[in-house]
């Protein structure tokens, strides 16, 4: 089973400088990771969550840094979104996301949906709304809008505007 070939569960790993600086010992649920600057300059990042292409970027003064992007679609996390990634998206339509403890794959395949009670738009344009507890065609799409790119990408936002 494909499930098994995946981590046990699902977190956002961020990396300065090769090690884990995140102020509040994790990233919380919308992404955020605040580090106190502990780490000398320049600051290489590297940011990782199962589904989504590795990215890394870098900056000099803390101040210099924005939001790091991550690109939907990597469900094999072989660091490319290709056919086989869409079979996977494929396999799961219509699949619910379980509320308690759900499966890693299909936790990580549902990208998209209208926002809801805990999750809040990002404020940046072009971003796609919070997880729906569905795999739905619009998950689909977002995996195959992105086919072809492999990672790690620069951490820049994916080219276009979501939903299409």
């Amino acid at each position: 089973m494909v499930e098994n070939a995946v981590p046990d569960d699902l977190f956002t790993d961020v990396r300065i400088n090769g090690i884990y600086p995140c102020d509040t010992v994790s990233v919380d649920p919308n992404g955020f990771c605040a580090f106190n600057g502990l780490v000398p300059p320049p600051y290489t990042v590297d940011v990782s969550r199962f589904g989504y292409l590795d990215a890394s970027t870098s900056f000099d003064d803390p101040h210099d840094s924005s939001s790091v992007f991550l690109w939907a679609g990597d469900l094999n996390d072989d660091e490319v979104i290709n056919i086989l990634d869409l079979v996977l998206m494929a396999g799961l339509l219509g699949s619910p996301v379980p509320a308690v403890n759900p499966p890693t794959l299909i936790a990580a395949a549902d990208f998209t949906g209208p926002p809801s009670p805990g999750c809040t738009l990002p404020a940046v344009p072009g971003s796609p709304p919070c997880p729906d507890g569905v795999i739905n065609i619009i998950d689909l799409v977002l995996v195959a809008k992105n086919f072809g790119a492999a990672g790690p990408t620069d951490g820049t936002p994916p080219g276009g505007t979501f939903p299409f």
